[in-house]
């Protein structure tokens, strides 16, 4: 059997398995495109493409086998290690007069043999179906990726459709959100390499533990089983954790579970016992203990969190960080330096909440979850120094949750939170300040309960409306909504977005835009919608007709006006915030709501 923190230290390292070929990978397919994209003509580029995309596919699979061969004698030292620390377990807990060393158990040594093998085969078949995603949004196998990447960079800087920097990153786009894939090529699905490479390790793992317990068990006469025990299990294992089953009994158990004992996908195991020989490692008191501990748990910023819940946000940070490093690995490629220092700015943000969320919380950091393939101590160095050189204090401060204002009473201190919003009005662009310094300080705040939302501005009452009886009201950040509906009250006032023609038509049109690959907006989102504008903003677009992080029910968008009004709200936050990257995104794929909205002549008057 393998402990908690033993199953979780190799599943970190399974997940590390074929980095050597993702590394190269992502360096090669940024480097091949941005030449692609530095070609001026036609017969040049063909020449090239020639060159680069036909017969120097040969180099690529030699130089990729090169690389599966440094992963594959990885996988064998893994599984070896693991299969030899689990037996050893299992036996020192038991009666060993007949157990048999671990590198002389000929039934052992047969197992661990044919996992390897399977293994070993399983992940070369996987760097046969790698791919990625391309600019036309789907997902294609290696050579055909490749090749769409370099001929969209070509073609849109060629015949002058856009600029070089801007067909580079659309170019690349897929692979900097999505990294290299591993395609199914009989159900289309596609799936990280990383993430495949992690599931199947720990699966055929899983497996192989499952039947060297088995071994013990038989060889030294056990009829039972002890469920292993750590502290934050998930709530579907909890209940069963630390205890004691005869043979029979635990066989019904763990058929019965939707996530079986033992399989590796969480951090419990199982050993085999004697019944009334071996006692359990847990009191029912320490379990007990356990259970309460991970029931109260933790509060962060005003929301609770059970310590599984807890673990479960850290390793969504971990994601974002690696997936971060990745993209700051392909601007330096490409050459993108505005989208280079967006991207290191970043990751210091995502590096300090999670840095702030875990000394909240009380866990500690796990650096190795967010080391990535090619991100060397120097790229970390290189983002801590555009972060200190580029950033405004509170531009780009991880903001407070509204949270962090709740009074020892229970109330929401207004004026510290004012206080906070005057100060990061320091720091926004000049007309954006302009108008939301005169807002800020002529509106009403009115504290009242309210039935759709926390926040809201009533352009009849002229006041800014909160409701901190709402649960929802505390974990949403102060600066963020306040910025919303001062630019609702800005619209009222000096816009007036309802009535604008132009805008109706604009986001008529975007909806065959979104209707035609949802999957790729939805993913964007996710991906970089930090504070929710662009999401509401797609959500008004498709009328909520598909999911997004953050928007408003499919009756609110009936409503006359409404869409026109949050997308003008939504744009203008994102001006104030400084959101470059969205803004692009928008320019590029709604350019009529992105004109329509630049053409509005509005200002304090």
């Amino acid at each position: 059997m393998l402990t908690a923190s033993q199953i979780s230290a190799l599943r970190d390292q399974s997940e590390h398995l074929l980095d050597p070929i993702v590394d190269f990978l992502i360096e090669d397919i940024a480097k091949r495109v941005s030449e692609a994209g530095q070609l001026t003509s036609t017969a040049a580029y063909e020449v090239w493409r020639a060159q680069n995309l036909g017969i120097s596919q040969k180099k690529l699979k030699k130089e990729l086998q090169k690389r599966l061969n440094i992963s594959l004698s990885e996988v064998e030292k893994l599984l070896t290690q693991a299969a030899e620390t689990g037996y050893n377990f299992d036996i020192s807990r038991l009666p060993t007069t007949h157990a048999v060393p671990f590198a002389t158990n000929d039934t052992l040594q047969q197992i661990l043999a044919a996992t390897v093998k399977q293994a070993r085969d399983d992940l070369t078949n996987m760097t046969q179906t790698m791919g990625f995603v391309g600019p036309d949004g789907n997902v294609h196998e290696l050579t055909q990726a490749y090749q769409q990447a370099c001929d969209f960079a070509f073609q849109k800087v060629s015949t002058g459709a856009q600029d070089y920097q801007s067909a580079i990153r659309d170019a690349t786009r897929g692979l900097a959100e999505k990294g290299i894939r591993t395609i199914d090529y009989d159900s289309g699905v596609h799936t990280s390499l990383e993430a495949a490479v992690r599931r199947n390790i720990m699966g055929g793992l899983g497996i192989m533990q499952n039947q060297i317990s088995q071994q013990n068990h038989d060889d030294l006469g056990c009829d039972g089983w002890e469920i292993s025990a750590h502290h934050g299990s998930a709530p579907d294992h909890e209940p069963y954790q630390g205890k004691q089953y005869p043979d029979a009994e635990y066989q019904r158990l763990n058929n019965s579970l939707v996530r079986p004992i033992g399989e590796l996908n969480c951090g419990h195991a199982a050993s085999p016992i004697i019944l009334g020989v071996n006692s359990p490692q847990y009191t029912p008191e320490e379990l007990e203990a356990m259970r309460q501990e991970n029931e109260e748990g933790v509060t962060f910023d005003g929301k609770h969190y059970t310590l599984y819940e807890a673990t479960q946000r850290q390793r969504k940070f971990e994601r974002s960080i690696r997936d971060r490093k990745r993209k700051i690995l392909i601007d330096e490629t490409v050459g993108d330096k505005d989208k280079l220092q967006q991207d290191q700015i970043r990751l210091q943000i995502l590096k300090q909440e999670y840095a702030r969320f875990s000394k909240g919380v009380g866990l500690p950091m796990q650096h190795s979850r967010m080391e990535k393939a090619g991100f060397t101590w120097k790229h970390g160095k290189a983002a801590e120094k555009a972060y200190k050189q580029n950033r405004t204090e509170d531009i780009y401060q991880v903001f407070k949750s509204n949270g962090s204002y709740r009074t020892e009473k229970g109330d929401f201190n207004l004026t510290e939170a004012r206080k906070d919003y005057a100060q990061f009005l320091t720091s926004t662009p000049e007309k954006n300040r302009m108008l939301l310094e005169q807002s800020f300080n002529s509106v009403e705040y009115k504290k009242e309960k309210l039935k759709s939302a926390p926040f809201g501005y009533s352009p009849g009452r002229d006041k800014v409306l909160y409701d901190p009886t709402r649960s929802d009201f505390w974990q949403m950040d102060f600066i963020t909504v306040n910025t919303h509906e001062l630019a609702h009250r800005i619209d009222s006032f000096f816009v007036r977005s309802s009535e604008n023609k132009t805008l109706q038509e604009a986001i008529l049109n975007a909806q065959k835009t979104i209707k035609s690959a949802p999957e790729k907006y939805q993913a964007y989102c996710a991906d970089h919608d930090k504070r929710g504008f662009l999401s509401d903003i797609c959500s008004a677009i498709s009328e909520n007709a598909y999911d997004f992080p953050a928007g408003h029910p499919a009756e609110y968008w009936q409503k006359a006006g409404v869409k026109e009004k949050e997308v003008f709200a939504n744009l203008f936050s994102m001006e104030t915030f400084a959101e470059k990257e969205n803004l692009d995104f928008i320019r590029d794929n709604f350019p009529d709501i992105f004109k329509a909205y630049q053409s509005m002549d509005f200002e304090v008057s």
